[in-house]
């Protein structure tokens, strides 16, 4: 089965849009976040305390949420931003260097970054990866990971047909 560059553009949109989210968080007992969504988060935490002039070197979308990638990056900072918070300690630091400068860098980059068209203003010129059909017999490579579940046991990555347990030796 063949499927021209809109079709294949459709496919991953419709797909996209159907994968479930989680709703809520699960936070640490006795632990509610500040924010209750990236929303709230990004408009009441994150763009006021950065200061950056919407230039060659940096790019900024009022509609942050009209752009995927974006919404998938912001939703990262703000978890690791809730959970450092709950850590406590010197976390704010550590949330900089390892999740906001990394995560903002590709974000907010003229070039690469999922603003890169907006210039100011909101734009969507770009368009979502396409991906081919996975063929029915296709299987992760041997050494794909598996994933321990909290019981002990294994459960393998998808495309695998491993029956291996893991547990304490």
């Amino acid at each position: 089965m063949t499927f021209s560059q809109d079709q294949q553009t459709n496919t991953v949109s419709q797909l996209d849009r159907q994968i479930p989210r989680p709703a809520v968080l699960t936070w640490k007992e006795n632990h509610a976040p500040v924010y209750p969504d990236v929303v709230a988060w990004v408009s009441e935490w994150l763009t006021p305390n950065l200061e950056r002039d919407i230039k060659r070197t940096f790019e900024w979308c009022p509609k942050w949420w009209d752009h995927p990638e974006a919404v998938e990056r912001l939703e990262a900072l703000w978890e690791a931003w809730e959970f450092g918070r709950m850590e406590g300690g010197p976390w704010k630091g550590r949330w900089w260097t390892s999740h906001g400068d990394r995560q903002l860098a590709i974000l907010c980059s003229p070039g690469d970054g999922p603003f890169g068209h907006c210039h100011g203003e909101h734009r969507t010129n770009a368009k979502p990866l396409f991906v081919t059909p996975v063929p029915d017999d296709w299987k992760l490579r041997p050494e794909a990971p598996i994933f321990v579940t909290a019981a002990g046991g294994s459960t393998p990555s998808a495309g695998t047909q491993s029956t291996e347990e893991v547990g304490d030796e």
